[in-house]
């Protein structure tokens, strides 16, 4: 009866062992999962109120509007229809630049008019006019596109040009797209950039992008084309505060 006794009690304590080491463990897995959705939660966080725009332009007449951070300037003008201002086929469009503090860009709200032309898609950068007198398209390398939250079937596209005549030299460009415009790498012509505008109240098409002086005449903001010698440089570019607020600006277009 005493062994019976002794052996009872030391199952008893290897029991108690084992459930102490169980305790433990349950307690050192549950404090690594909260630490880890307490980072989670905090990430996202941060993300969702990086940028925070001030102000709203408003275009009645276009029925879209969009918010912009309130250290930016903003300029009316005339549009991009030659040197007079848009009247036809795209009435209602309140044509306006939007410039950062240190106008090292411009963003164009513009209708846009004058449409036409060609460009020879097999010919040579390197020429700046074909034999036949034709201009060789410029060659657009897309780096990113995002759909535009509030405007189904619009986005935001990012990349980089080289012009006829100009190989190895890339210009970096961002705007708004619709599903026939510029979304993936290839060669095409009006590189630079517009969306057709039935989606909003107004008829025709509009431009909103980062201006690269589609008509220098009318560049309202005065700003040069950064032309940069590699891809890389041009990626580089998108990751400054300007760019990335600009990106911000376009993306928060709505009717």
């Amino acid at each position: 009866m005493g062994k019976l006794n002794k052996d009872i009690r030391g199952l008893g304590i290897v029991e108690l062992i084992i459930a102490i080491v169980l305790v433990i463990l349950l307690c050192v897995v549950g404090w690594y999962v909260y630490k880890n959705h307490k980072k989670t939660d905090t990430v996202s966080t941060i993300t969702a109120t990086t940028v925070v725009n001030n102000k709203i332009f408003n275009d009645v007449g276009a029925g879209a509007s969009f918010s912009y951070p309130s250290s930016w300037s903003l300029i009316p003008f005339s549009g991009f229809c030659g040197n007079s201002p848009c009247t036809d086929a795209t009435v209602g469009v309140n044509s306006v630049v939007l410039t950062p503090p240190d106008k090292q860009l411009d963003i164009v709200w513009s209708a846009l008019g004058g449409i036409g032309g060609a460009c020879d898609n097999s010919a040579s950068l390197a020429l700046a006019v074909t034999g036949e007198g034709m201009v060789p398209c410029s060659l657009e390398t897309v780096f990113s596109v995002a759909s535009i939250p509030k405007m189904n079937g619009l986005f935001v596209v990012e990349g980089a040009i080289e012009n006829a005549g100009s190989p190895g030299k890339f210009i970096p460009f961002m705007a708004v797209q619709d599903s026939s415009g510029v979304l993936t790498t290839g060669r095409h012509y009006l590189w630079y950039q517009y969306f057709s505008s039935k989606l909003l109240k107004s008829t025709g098409s509009i431009v909103f992008n980062m201006d690269n002086t589609y008509n220098d005449a009318t560049n309202v903001g005065g700003q040069a084309k950064p032309i940069l010698s590699s891809l890389s440089e041009a990626q580089t570019f998108f990751t400054t505060t300007d760019a990335t607020q600009a990106k911000q600006i376009l993306l928060s277009l709505g009717t």
